[in-house]
């Protein structure tokens, strides 16, 4: 009996044995699909955020570009293998039916232009002696970002230059007061359904009070307020663009070596739930992160690269410029390239990635590539020459010497007179075209300071009025009481923030007679009328500035001179006069920005800065 009853407990206890092991996997599938139940549902809700989010920014801005927008990233790029619930796809169409997609098409145009021309007045006008074009350009763009988010922070300044209505109708902002209400049963319905979420869900109030706080003009402030938001309602913790206006508040601070900030655009990543196909805001945070992080952190970079291809369009040039130059320090120089040619093909600041695309080349020590680029370049009228002058003094090919010749071809220089004597040097627009400063120095001597100018980055000079000339710009430098007046020789300099070029002159003998007499005696008579009393010709220019420089007298005897080769092509050489321009004319990009502030001589002969864009 006893070894009976054992044995029944020994067959029950493997019974119950056998069972749990035949069902544990049956377990583990039952909790699976609550697990993606769950994960869906909290989408739901997210996404109901992202509703209100847009709904609360439209009504509170009036503003038809931001409706637009919002209506744009809501449905446009809605993953609708995500979404499938009925209700939200009836609000997002009665959205659509309040936007005019006509006017506001053209509209967000105006805004990209007005966004390129400023990123490019940014990045030129903020260069300096110790910071060259890729510096600026990674400092620049991750402050700006992109057109909608420069445009949500800059209305005013828009609203200036935009052409067009861009305020939402009474009748726009009473059916959005409506949706938003309608907003109130799809959640009660969504909540009844899922019966999970609800933890998440931003009421109407606490959204108010967010675009409210996001729109602060003070970084600082709107950084506080944003940790408080946080504090008092912490279901923004789960609201990706909470985390995204947090880190941007701590950048525009100038905050960026506080980890605060790189830990918000972590979050942002961490908290989104992959709800578009493509995410404005996803990719701009990819841009954030990849400007605060080390460059010893490559996996993280990797990473963050292909979250701005796989987000941003093809309109968003900027960032696949800022993105090139990260590649080509990683040694990623094919994709660098495709990136830029993109803007290129799509004639987005063109001249501008050109010479990205060749500094990049010419630091991986591609020789042929570089090479191949600049011989494109310079025949592209696109391409502005102050863009490219220094990089195409590092190019072997004759081609690029010969343009180099026709392009400082352009440059004259000549002595005028009044009562004192002045300096006017005529250089092409091409060279001048951008928000930098410049200094112009002609000496009559290597040991002695002649006369000296200085354009300021909002100042450009111009032609006097009745030269036919209009390719080229007249600087003409401050008078020297004591100056020569009509040295044999002069040497000039032009340092410009993306070139230097060191120039020498002689003298043309000027023709004695009757006319020349006249002019120079008008020219006392009348001291605003400054005669030509002597122009001189190009002999020798140096582009860069080198260690080793050529005297006057050791090149007057070139068989005996021994020059040691720079490891790079060093342009160092007399003009040809054969050498001819081989572009035509120095036509200005659709991209340059149009200068306000003009230079004219005044009749002291003193720089006289003339406003003409009205604004003081």
């Amino acid at each position: 009996m006893r070894k009976g009853a054992i044995g029944f407990i020994v067959a029950i206890s493997l019974a119950i044995l056998g069972t749990t092991c035949t069902f544990q996997p049956k377990a583990e599938a039952i909790v699976l699909p609550w697990n993606k139940e769950h994960a869906d549902a909290l989408r739901v809700f997210q996404f109901l955020n992202y509703i209100d989010f847009g709904l609360s920014e439209a009504i509170q801005t009036e503003d038809a570009l931001v409706l637009a927008r919002q209506y744009e990233i809501l449905a446009g790029n809605l993953d609708l293998a995500v979404i499938k619930d009925e209700q939200l796809i009836e609000v997002i169409e009665a959205l659509g039916k309040l936007v005019d997609r006509t006017k506001t098409d053209r509209l967000d145009e105006q805004v990209k232009a007005a966004f390129s021309a400023k990123t490019r007045e940014r990045i030129y006008g903020n260069l300096s002696g110790s910071e060259d074009i890729l510096d600026s350009i990674r400092q620049q763009i991750p402050r700006l970002g992109a057109p909608w988010y420069d445009y949500r922070k800059n209305r005013d300044e828009y609203a200036a230059i935009l052409r067009g209505k861009i305020k939402l109708t009474e009748g726009q902002l009473r059916k959005l007061t409506e949706l938003r209400k309608e907003m109130l049963r799809v959640s009660w319905e969504l909540f009844g359904k899922y019966q999970i979420g609800e933890e998440e869900r931003i009421m109407e109030k606490e959204m108010d009070r967010f675009v409210a706080v996001i729109d602060e003009y003070d970084p600082d402030l709107m950084a506080r307020q944003l940790r408080r938001l946080l504090k008092d309602q912490p279901a923004f913790e789960a609201f990706p663009p909470f985390w995204f206006y947090s880190g941007m508040a701590e950048i525009e601070a100038g905050r960026v070596h506080d980890n605060y900030g790189l830990n918000c655009f972590n979050r942002y990543h961490q908290t989104y739930r992959d709800l578009f196909k493509k995410d404005p805001l996803l990719a701009m945070t990819a841009i954030e992160r990849l400007y605060l992080l080390h460059a010893r952190e490559r996996v993280q970079r990797l990473k963050n690269l292909e979250l701005v291809r796989a987000n941003c369009s093809s309109t968003d040039w900027q960032f696949y410029l800022f993105a090139s130059i990260l590649e080509g320090e990683m040694g990623m120089i094919p994709q660098a390239r495709e990136d830029l040619y993109r803007n290129i093909d799509n004639g987005r600041q063109v001249s501008l990635c050109s010479a990205v695309l060749g500094r990049i080349l010419m630091d991986s020590k591609d020789i042929r590539g570089f090479s191949d680029v600049m011989a494109d370049f310079i025949e592209d009228y696109r391409v502005l020459p102050g863009d490219i002058l220094m990089l195409a003094s590092y190019c072997d090919q004759k081609k690029c010497r010969e343009w180099l010749d026709g392009e400082m071809s352009k440059l004259t220089l000549s002595i005028a007179k009044s009562d004192e004597s002045c300096i006017r040097m005529e250089i092409p627009s091409g060279w001048l075209s951008y928000p930098c400063s410049m200094d112009v120095d002609v000496s009559w001597s290597r040991d002695e300071r002649g006369w000296n100018t200085s354009l300021s980055p909002t100042a450009i000079a111009v032609l006097p009025e009745g030269t036919v000339d209009e390719k080229n710009r007249l600087v003409e430098t401050y008078s020297i009481p004591n100056g020569p007046e009509l040295p044999k020789k002069l040497y000039a300099q032009i340092n410009h923030r993306l070139f230097e070029v060191s120039s020498e002159w002689e003298l043309i003998p000027p023709d004695d007679g009757i006319g020349r007499d006249i002019r120079l005696a008008l020219g006392k008579a009348f001291p605003f009328y400054r005669p030509e009393t002597g122009r001189y010709e190009l002999v020798y220019y140096r582009i860069g500035d080198r260690s080793m420089r050529k005297e006057p007298a050791e090149r007057e005897d070139s068989s005996e001179e021994t020059i040691t080769a720079p490891p790079v092509p060093l342009l160092e050489k007399p003009i040809s006069k054969d050498s001819l321009p081989k572009r035509p004319g120095d036509a200005i990009s659709e991209d340059a920005l149009s200068p306000d502030i003009v230079l004219s001589p005044d009749i002291s002969g003193e720089e006289k800065v003339r406003n003409i864009s009205g604004d003081r």
